[in-house]
Formats: C-alpha cells, structure tokens, sequence
C-alpha cells in the first residue's frame, strides 16, 4: 500500500532519553497527521473474487516509539504502537454498486474493523520508521 502524511510526525508528549553502559534507550510520544493510506486487496463472496482499492484517511493518530542502541551495534527500533486514531474515514472502489453500499455503512463499518484498521496502519507507519532509521544507520560522520 500507499501511506502519505509523514513529515506530519512530531512530539506531542514525553521523550525518555537514557544513556549508561548498556548503550542509549530512547522513549517518545509522537503525533502525527493527517495520514492517508491506500491498499489493494481481493474480497470474495461466495466463491467470487473482486480486487478493491481500500483509502483510509486518519484526521490524528498518537504513536509510542522505542529506539535503543547497544555499544557497536545499530540504532534499532524497539517498540512502536499506535496508541489512538482519530477521524477515521474509509472508502472502497472497484466493487461498482456495492463500493457506493460500503461507502455509506463505512462509519459502522469503520467502528467495527477498528483494531484491523489500526493494525493495517501500525504495520506501514512501523515499516516506514523502520526504514528511515536503517538509512540514518548508513550515515557516516568522520
């Protein structure tokens, strides 16, 4: 999937920054959004497979992220997790008549799928983070 919005990352809360012979433990509330996010995926009804384009666009989201760095070793990403979304909209097409069904029970819908929702944003935000910090592991600085 697609995921937009991450520059809008900032603190918004606590930031615990340890330093001692085990090597740097990093603990910060972030916030972020907006965030949107598209997913390609196949629904199917009995027996009959349709691929759909899912766009969930969240309004704010509060994010805990853990960093730690052991002596001679890389920054690594130690916890992440999203801790609240809000202004959740989703909207799905390629079902033809029934996308415009969905779209008008999506607020029912989006209470009810909330935890797979959120998980399914986690999981991309996490990669994405991920990522950035494996590429601030190649930076040299000598």
């Amino acid at each position: 999937g697609i995921l937009e919005g991450l520059p809008s990352l900032t603190r918004t809360g606590n930031c615990r920054f340890e330093v001692g012979e085990c090597g740097i433990d990093i603990k910060v509330d972030l916030g972020a959004g907006p965030l949107n996010t598209s997913f390609v995926g196949l629904v199917r009804v009995m027996g009959f497979g349709q691929a759909v384009t899912v766009d969930v666009n969240v309004r704010d989201l509060r994010i805990l992220l853990g960093l730690a760095q052991t002596p001679g070793s890389h920054l690594e990403l130690t916890e992440f997790k999203v801790q609240q979304l809000k202004g959740v909209s989703v909207a799905m097409h390629g079902l033809k008549l029934l996308s415009k069904v969905f779209n008008k029970l999506s607020a029912e819908l989006t209470n009810l799928f909330e935890v797979q929702i959120k998980d399914a944003i986690e999981k991309q935000i996490r990669q994405a983070v991920a990522e950035k910090i494996r590429k601030l592991n190649d930076i040299t600085f000598f």
